[in-house]
């Protein structure tokens, strides 16, 4: 038997082994009403899945969730990485971002110094 690369791409296809995707924002980003608001990433899970994700579900108090975990919707937690969490959604995968504010250094004000002597 003779395996070309066509019979591996239709095989890829397949998805034997579940979704596949890479972590560089090929999965489309999420329009359900859930929000993250922070990720705790622990790289070395030896343990089972040890990272968290802080989400906030149409604007209520945020709730952690894990790997697994069911969210409303119907979705679950498919996987947290640092700056998302990606969701499994009828099959599919969708993107959560961690909303990042761009900090903005201002000058600080210097007083001037008072004339008064100080004992």
């Amino acid at each position: 038997m003779y395996i070309t690369g066509l019979d591996i791409f239709l095989t890829l296809r397949l998805r034997l082994f579940g979704n596949t995707y890479s972590k560089n924002g090929d999965v489309p980003i999420s329009d359900l009403e859930l929000r993250v608001t922070g990720i705790v990433k622990v790289e070395n899970e030896t343990v089972g899945s040890a990272s968290k994700a802080y989400i906030s579900i149409s604007g209520q108090p945020s709730k952690i969730f894990q790997v697994g975990d069911s969210l409303p919707y119907g979705v679950k937690v498919h996987d947290i990485s640092f700056d998302a969490v990606i969701l499994e959604n009828g099959g599919h995968l969708e993107k959560l971002p961690l909303p990042r504010e761009t900090l903005e250094f201002k000058p600080r004000e210097v007083k001037p110094e008072s004339t008064k002597e100080s004992f």
